[in-house]
Order: C-alpha cells, then sequence, then structure tokens
C-alpha cells in the first residue's frame, strides 16, 4: 500500500510507504514531483511494443525477435570489477543508440534498483574500455560499439527508463522513486547523456465469450 497525503496548513506532505510514515518538506516534494512530470510528460523518442508476456525477459526477447532495430541484452550479464561482479549493460539496444532499462512497476526499492542499473551502466560505458569491449562481445553484429578503445561521445546515447503498467492512466511511480530517478538523471545529464522516461502499456486480454456445450444450432 502506498498514499501520498499533503497538508498545504502545516506546508508537509506524508508518505506511507512499506507500512511507515514519512514527512516531507512541500517545497522538496513539488521540486521532485515537478521534474518527474516534466520528464514523464516529455517527447517519446522510442515505439516499445505493448507488454502481452509471462515476464520481462520474454518481452524483452520478442520486443528484438520482432524488430531488428533491437538487440535484446536481459540478462547477458557481464563479469566485470573483479570478484562476482556482474553488470546488466541494459534490456534493449538499438541501432540508433538508445540504452533501454526495463522494469515491471513495483515498490520504491525496485524502481530505484532500475534507476541505479542505468546510471552505473553509463558511468561504465563512458569510463571503461574494457567494459565497452565486453559489451561489444555481447552485441549483436549490427549494433555493436564503433571504436571500443575510444571513449564515446555520450551525446549521441539516449538513456531510456521503461516501466511497464496496468493502470490506464498516466505512469506514476512512489515518492521515493521520484527521487531516486532525479538523482540518477542529473548523474547522467552531468556526463552529457539524454535521459527519458516512458510507459509501457499492458495489452489487455480479450475476453472469451462463454457457450453451452449443450446448445445445438436449430
Amino acid at each position: 500500500m502506498y498514499c501520498e497525503i499533503q497538508d498545504d496548513t502545516k506546508k508537509k506532505t506524508y508518505l506511507l510507504s512499506n507500512g511507515k510514515w514519512y514527512e516531507v518538506e512541500n517545497d522538496f516534494a513539488k521540486q521532485v514531483n515537478d521534474g518527474y512530470q516534466q520528464l514523464r510528460d516529455s517527447t517519446i523518442l522510442v515505439t516499445l511494443p505493448a507488454y502481452k508476456c509471462k515476464n520481462e525477459n520474454e518481452y524483452n526477447e520478442e520486443t528484438a525477435k520482432n524488430n531488428n532495430d533491437f538487440c535484446c541484452m536481459d540478462k547477458k550479464l557481464i563479469v566485470h570489477g573483479g570478484g562476482y561482479s556482474k553488470i546488466e549493460f541494459c534490456d534493449l539496444y538499438s541501432k540508433d543508440k538508445k540504452i533501454i532499462h526495463v522494469k515491471h512497476y513495483g515498490g520504491s526499492a525496485v524502481l530505484s534498483h532500475l534507476f541505479s542499473q542505468g546510471v552505473v551502466s553509463g558511468e561504465l560505458l563512458l569510463a571503461d574500455k574494457e567494459f565497452r569491449e565486453k559489451v561489444n562481445e555481447k552485441l549483436s553484429n549490427g549494433h555493436k560499439i564503433n571504436n571500443p578503445n575510444d571513449k564515446p561521445n555520450p551525446s549521441d546515447f539516449q538513456i531510456i527508463f521503461g516501466i511497464i503498467s496496468s493502470s490506464s492512466k498516466q505512469l506514476e511511480i512512489p515518492f521515493f522513486s521520484k527521487v531516486s530517478l532525479r538523482n540518477a538523471k542529473r548523474r547522467l545529464e552531468t556526463y552529457g547523456y539524454k535521459v527519458s522516461l516512458q510507459k509501457i502499456s499492458v495489452e489487455e486480454k480479450k475476453k472469451r465469450r462463454k457457450t453451452n456445450p449443450t446448445h445445438r444450432p436449430i
């Protein structure tokens, strides 16, 4: 259960998240919400199909299978950084350099992990030649990064967070997830990336008409 209550008399916003109440200054809450709405309502730069699969991995694989502009990178973990560290570059990567991270709508922890994944991936893509080489090994021939030895131009890339939601309304996420998204966006834009947010709608299942098995045509 999630709840957000604004008390204008006390200039406070109260949040119920994971069974706990939190108090937030109205000015900060307004900054976060306004920034989120601006990002949410920005122009969609990539067309992602409606979700009609059993899980995220199947969705990413089907999207790449049905549109060769995309390469599925979901679950293609890259061992990097020593120890047992494994990094997922993204879920879908397009030929025009869109780095797409896909996640089902969930609580703050789930979505914050999504935004963190985008930051880690974006940082390594710019800073680490070895990481770029490992990414190239998993990309298909039509999607490989040109000259992985050279630091790429971040402004050539668009980092997209795609959130699967069955709601018919505009995409809304918990307040603390908005804060995490705000921080991730700031860091990625500081590096020079373009960042966007996109709702992935869930395709409604067709209702089957019930028939009477004993019925016979006259």
